[in-house]
């Protein structure tokens, strides 16, 4: 992740677990908490043990956790309507400097290698230094473009469906 003129840069994820119909998704940037009670929610019942439908992963970077999210967010319906609605997670760090490598672990799992860590300035296949993955899922080697068997979070939505 960057950092802009000394500012601390927080990654937050916000991860919304419900279904928000279209007419809710487009809100005004004014929407205050009254907005957000007023929100139409879709009731939607589930049999137990099913599995979500759908689920919003919002990324949001080079601004400060309470730029966005505190008391005077120039983002009102995000920080209040939406947090409402889903789950904050207010806890989630980064895990390298730049984006790259934290997008990478965020969907698959994976730590750094020197490319994604600088962002892979160039395209490469990435060289595992010995065949397979290792025992915690880590593909441990060099390069930009994972082999096949690195899973992401895609991948283990559609396996379940």
């Amino acid at each position: 992740m960057h950092l802009h003129t000394g500012r601390a840069v927080a990654l937050v994820v916000l991860v919304l677990a419900c279904v928000l119909t279209l007419g809710n998704a487009v809100r005004p940037a004014h929407a205050d908490d009254q907005d957000c009670d007023a929100l139409p929610t879709a009731v939607i019942h589930h049999a137990v043990g099913s599995r979500p439908q759908h689920v919003f992963i919002i990324v949001l970077e080079n601004e400060s956790y309470d730029e966005t999210f505190g008391p005077n967010s120039k983002a009102p319906y995000l920080s209040k309507c939406l947090t409402k609605k889903g789950q904050l997670l207010t806890n989630y760090y980064a895990i390298g400097h730049y984006s790259l490598d934290n997008y990478i672990a965020m969907v698959s799992g994976q730590s750094p290698n020197p490319e994604t860590q600088g962002d892979c300035p160039t395209f490469t296949e990435f060289s595992l230094d010995k065949p397979g993955l290792d025992v915690n899922g880590q593909a441990v080697g060099r390069g930009c473009v994972y082999p096949p068997d690195v899973r992401t979070i895609a991948n283990q939505f559609e396996e379940n469906i």
